[in-house]
């Protein structure tokens, strides 16, 4: 992987738990590459960076998932930090434009890193749910880091599009013939569905659908003799 993903797992832990903690963790990584020392266009072997994930999940007692999710999130801040954020606001005016514009920026990245391996994503409507998204992840690495996106895409639709967003994992590459991780993206707030796609229908077709239901709880009541509570 790219030490910029090293230089910004240190960052994370010595800006949220401290130099020691860090320290712990190199050295229970087996990493001797000096605070602060990670070139963050060079690359380094993925088992350097698993080992390193490995260590900070034992250290602060939480499950290794649990930490690439919060890499994932902090992942934001520290690309953000380091003068990409007017680049990350033009990728899409809605969550889904900007997830399909992936693949542009990473294509971009790779003709000046080209020791980077970047994953592949794609977007597509949801038929199950209306409004909601499907967003399919494919990496040469499987799903080792399909957590991290979780902590990523959750980040940037809270930082850029204002909304909260439940993931849930439909299928998960190179499990059960599965060629790709798959999550069906939705708003936890259903009101706030249009904000994924930009389809301000989908947030009334939502409200309508509630408005409905309610009124139709009413007119039962009201059909046997119960009281509304109007």
């Amino acid at each position: 992987m790219l030490g910029l993903i090293n230089d910004c797992t240190e960052q994370l832990v010595v800006s949220k738990f401290g130099l020691d903690a860090w320290h712990s963790i190199k050295a229970a990584a087996g990493c001797e590459v000096k605070d602060g020392g990670f070139v963050k266009h060079e690359p380094y072997p993925d088992s350097a960076t698993v080992d390193i994930v490995v260590a900070a999940a034992d250290a602060l007692g939480v499950s290794v998932d649990d930490v690439l999710e919060l890499f994932g999130r902090y992942f934001l801040e520290y690309t953000r930090a380091n003068g990409y954020d007017n680049l990350l606001r033009c990728q899409g005016s809605t969550l889904r434009l900007w997830l399909s514009s992936l693949n542009a920026l990473h294509d971009h990245l790779q003709s000046s890193l080209p020791a980077g391996s970047f994953p592949v994503f794609w977007c597509e409507d949801c038929d199950d749910t209306r409004g909601s998204i499907l967003l399919h992840y494919y990496s040469t690495r499987g799903a080792l880091l399909a957590q991290l996106v979780v902590g990523l895409v959750s980040e940037i639709a809270l930082h850029y599009f204002e909304v909260e967003i439940a993931m849930e994992r439909t299928a998960t590459q190179d499990e059960d013939g599965a060629q790709c991780t798959t999550w069906r993206i939705s708003a936890v707030d259903p009101s706030q569905q249009w904000r994924l796609t930009g389809n301000e229908a989908d947030a009334d077709s939502t409200a309508q659908k509630v408005v409905d239901k309610v009124m139709e709880r009413r007119r039962k009541r009201r059909s046997s003799g119960g009281n509304t509570g109007d």
